[in-house]
């Protein structure tokens, strides 16, 4: 496998040929050049190189604006800027802008590599037998597969800042187990989801269509798994995932989105006046509230954390709606409370037998049923935060010494 992969971004096709040259012999992997500010923005979203050597004049966007670019699509992107001798201002100007070092035109090629090593890059890294590579792709199967549950657990409770941010990490740690592995594709789509947590806990927002796709990005890092295996990167998937994220990250930043950590309520067939009384005070809560007329409709919901369902028998068999709220995969594990106008003892042994969690007499106390609701939601919420593998700085690479 080749080692750290670079693109090349210089107007003079001599000098990409010597930068090509010096880094291909110290073992790097040149993955692309272009000539221009603005193809080196597109080519880095393209094939998010571990590093990218700029020049700073060339026609067009210049290196600095492209530099910019770079540095927005990816914060943490490594740039080295080769600039020839006199626009040493220049370079200050880029050092400021975000780059990560410098070399001064004519170098030895031993200065580009020492430039790439103080910016953080592996610059010792070259191939990883097979054996390493199987261990890196095992890894990054165990990690997806966390983050599988890491999200579907939030879109069962809503999730908070603490639940994106395990997230982040973990889609951080897809992305730096899949680029040793040598498998970009892998890498940019499981960098694409560390952006979105990111930005979720950054603007302190999340949209349901956005962990959807997160959930769908998670299905396609394990297609990318088995194409890798096989020996087919699947680029294509890779890219077209991560242009929906970043659209949909666009779209969370224009203001898209619910607060971060909003539990859901869902509100089944109550009559108007106190549907609207609970949705005044649910919202008031944080809570993001769907009212249903039947349970029947139960599947264009996203799942609560709390449901309250009428009991008035005018409506329906109240014990058989909230068995077919138990027995949905979409409210299965919310709380239910049960409202009923009735004071027997039999009603509120039916609705506990049925599934219920709560049974409260209607009319009822605002603030009392409130307390409830918060209390069963707490309850409910009460689990360790899941714990991210050791992952140590100093752990030798597989197939390395």
């Amino acid at each position: 496998m080749p080692g750290p992969r670079v693109l090349i971004a210089d107007d003079s096709s001599l000098a990409r040929a010597v930068i090509a040259d010096a880094l291909t012999t110290a073992g790097f992997a040149i993955v692309g050049e272009v000539s221009d500010g603005i193809a080196a923005v597109a080519a880095f979203q393209a094939l998010r190189p571990d590093a990218v050597t700029m020049d700073l004049t060339m026609p067009g966007v210049d290196g600095i604006t492209a530099l910019r670019g770079i540095l927005e699509a990816d914060s943490s992107a490594r740039v080295i800027i080769v600039s020839a001798a006199g626009q040493e201002s220049s370079v200050i100007r880029a050092l400021r802008a975000g780059a990560a070092g410098f070399v001064l035109k004519p170098f030895e090629p031993s200065q580009l590599v020492d430039a790439l090593r103080k910016s953080g890059l592996d610059v010792s890294r070259g191939a990883v037998s097979d054996e390493g590579r199987r261990t890196f792709l095992h890894q990054a199967q165990r990690r997806i597969e966390m983050l599988a549950e890491d999200i579907r657990e939030i879109r069962e409770t809503g999730g908070d800042s603490g639940a994106f941010d395990v997230v982040r990490r973990r889609a951080s740690s897809v992305a730096r187990t899949a680029n040793a592995a040598g498998e970009p594709s892998l890498a940019v789509l499981a960098q694409a989801i560390e952006r979105a947590a990111m930005a979720i806990v950054d603007l302190g927002t999340v949209s349901d269509d956005l962990v959807r796709l997160l959930d769908e990005s998670v299905v396609a890092l394990h297609r990318l798994l088995i194409g890798v295996a096989r020996g087919d990167g699947e680029r294509l998937l890779s890219e077209a995932f991560r242009a929906r994220i970043d659209g949909a990250i666009d779209q969370l930043r224009a203001h898209a989105g619910r607060p971060i950590g909003a539990r859901r309520a869902l509100i089944v067939d109550v009559d108007p006046f106190s549907r609207r009384v609970l949705q005044g005070f649910l919202r008031r809560e944080g809570f993001a509230v769907a009212t249903l007329q039947a349970v029947d409709e139960i599947d264009d919901v996203e799942p609560p954390s709390i449901v309250v369902v009428d009991g008035s028998p005018a409506r329906f068999d109240a014990p058989t709606a909230i068995r077919q709220l138990r027995a949905s995969e979409v409210t299965a594990r919310a709380a239910i409370i049960y409202l009923t106008p009735r004071a027997e003892l039999s009603e509120r042994l039916a609705a506990f037998k049925a599934g219920a969690d709560d049974v409260i007499q209607t009319p009822f106390d605002p603030e009392e049923l409130l307390a409830r609701v918060t209390a069963m939601v707490r309850r409910s919420e009460r689990r360790p935060a899941p714990a991210l593998e050791s992952e140590s700085a100093n752990e030798p690479m597989p197939g390395g010494e």
